[in-house]
């Protein structure tokens, strides 16, 4: 660990000393020390030395006392310590320059030789570099055990061994990874543990905390590196200080986070490989098939195929907040895309559910399969959107994230996968914020409206051409009746109230319609093409057909 100018206030050579100036730089990082000894020391001053000195060379030069603080600071100098022998007092200049430079001005002890003063500072820099050998020493083993499968209890051994005292070592999500009792008798550390778990929902994440329980005292403290979470350090009456050791054990547990972020990635791979084939418009029903005999090998997604209904829910998650639980720092988000995943794959398969998820494009893709579930009355989109709802509501909770499903159709056989994905991605893109969309068919309209342009022109020229040659008003006219009696359900009654009109006159002008269309509304094939017109026209009105009208106003109608 690095020793900054701070650190260095609380070496007991430097207990009578004090801070004259420039407390904002106490951070400052000090690699070794030099004392002043000629007026050009400047010049052999090294990057992160702490300068001590008299000042007795330069005392009668105030030129070079006026340049001192401003060269060091150049010179990449992390502090200066004065000795008061030859000077009554720090120059009032030098602390103002270290005041406004947060530069680090120390006031030496009288009675204390610059010789044992530097002496003493280099002696506690160089333990810190055996300590720091020892640490990387530590590292070392530790993440070899990582690497055979023994990290998380090696860890715990480690720190119990260095406390002298029983250790319990838990995940991000709070799982226990290790113990090392450390000869505590197995009953009352378990108790211990289960009593921290009750206070542990009142304590925030990344704190510490001690409490007294049963004559013991129990510390958790956080496993941080470089400003990401890996998990608790649960210990019971130590008798060591904290010290560098829980460096060494978050740097372990990242490596056992990354060796197992990797074996998913690979697993992963295999998973959205199997998902993109299943999802293709081109996928064929792979039961009897090679493509089957690639997922035979993998023996879970088996069941999958098995299975009696088939459906696709897609997700996507944004965070609201800063997340409580990190992540990695190898693909931060990423990470915690598979980690949602994977728990909503566990839940689901808790609930009866068979999946085969993957992220693809940032979403999470999520195929479902099912036989009966235990409500067997429910249909199956209902019943997995049960499900979903109340999972996204924890997960928004656990990771500070909000969730967004979409779900297709289900249907009776794997072929149709691609079908029910490409229903969740429309759903997803014309869904509202709600939790859970389910896909919905499109109306007639809807339908309607993906044919081509040309043949919808051409269809209402056919039916209603002689009616939309019309002069203006009468066109009007005719248009409305038309559309109002279609709409009444071929009811002259209820036509004419809504005209405002005489039933016989409702009676005249459709006689007049059935003459200038050539077609009776008797006849159900033509009352039949006289309505899609109608919605065609309403629904993409052509302008060539109503120069001089405002069909909008039949439209709004």
């Amino acid at each position: 660990m690095a020793i900054t100018v701070g650190r260095l206030m609380d070496a007991k050579v430097l207990q009578d000393a004090h801070v004259v100036a420039g407390r904002q730089g106490l951070g400052n990082i000090v690699e070794s020390v030099n004392m002043m000894d000629a007026p050009d020391i400047v010049e052999w001053i090294r990057r992160h030395q702490l300068l001590v000195t008299t000042l007795y060379n330069v005392k009668d030069h105030l030129e070079v006392l006026t340049r001192l603080i401003p060269d060091l600071i150049r010179a990449g100098c992390s502090g200066l310590a004065v000795k008061c022998r030859y000077v009554p007092v720090i120059p009032k200049f030098m602390v103002k320059q270290a005041n406004e430079s947060a530069f680090p001005l120390i006031e030496l002890p009288l009675d204390v030789p610059l010789g044992v003063i530097s002496h003493e500072i280099t002696r506690i820099l160089l333990s810190r570099d055996e300590h720091s050998d020892d640490r990387a020493t530590d590292l070392e083993r530790l993440w070899d055990s990582v690497m055979t499968d023994t990290g998380p209890e090696a860890v715990a051994a480690y720190l119990a061994r260095y406390w002298k005292g029983p250790v319990a070592l838990y995940g991000q999500d709070r799982n226990l990874l290790a113990l090392s009792p450390s000869g505590m008798p197995q009953a009352l550390f378990h108790t211990l543990l289960d009593e921290v778990g009750a206070l542990w929902d009142r304590t925030g994440r990344l704190d510490v905390h001690a409490w007294t329980l049963h004559g013991h005292v129990v510390e958790k403290l956080p496993l941080i590196e470089h400003r990401f979470y890996y998990g608790d350090v649960v210990v019971i009456d130590r008798i060591r200080t904290v010290g560098d050791v829980m460096e060494v054990a978050a740097r372990a547990v990242s490596a056992f986070y990354l060796k197992k972020y990797l074996q998913h990635r690979i697993w992963s791979q295999h998973r959205q490989r199997l998902v993109r084939q299943l999802i293709e418009p081109e996928h064929k029903e792979m039961r009897g098939n090679s493509s089957y005999d690639e997922c035979a090998s993998l023996a879970w997604p088996c069941d999958f195929l098995r299975a009696t209904t088939y459906g696709v829910a897609v997700g996507v998650m944004e965070s609201v907040s800063s997340p409580g639980r990190l992540g990695n720092h190898w693909h931060q988000a990423h990470s915690l895309q598979e980690e949602v995943l994977m728990r909503l794959e566990q839940n689901l398969g808790e609930r009866g559910w068979r999946t085969l998820g993957s992220v693809i494009g940032g979403e999470l893709v999520l195929l479902v399969a099912g036989t009966s579930g235990p409500e067997p009355d429910i249909a199956p989109q209902h019943r997995l959107a049960g499900d979903l709802s109340g999972f996204a509501s924890k997960l928004s909770d656990l990771y500070a994230i909000r969730m967004r499903f979409a779900l297709g159709s289900f249907y009776s056989s794997s072929r149709h996968i691609h079908d029910s994905y490409h229903e969740a991605q429309e759903t997803l893109k014309t869904g509202t914020n709600t939790p859970i969309s389910h896909y919905r068919p499109h109306g007639v309209k809807k339908f309607l409206q993906q044919m081509p342009a040309t043949e919808r022109n051409r269809f209402v020229d056919t039916v209603l051409g002689s009616l939309l040659s019309l002069p203006p008003a009468d066109r009007d006219l005719m248009l409305r009746t038309l559309k109002t009696f279609l709409d009444s359900q071929n009811q002259v009654t209820d036509a004419a109230k809504a005209l405002f009109v005489h039933r016989n006159t409702v009676l005249y002008r459709l006689r007049k319609l059935e003459e200038l269309l050539g077609r009776s509304f008797d006849n159900a094939d033509d009352v039949l093409a006289m309505r899609l017109a109608l919605v065609f026209l309403t629904e993409s009105p052509f302008e060539e057909f109503l120069v001089g009208s405002p069909f909008s106003r039949l439209a709004d109608s």
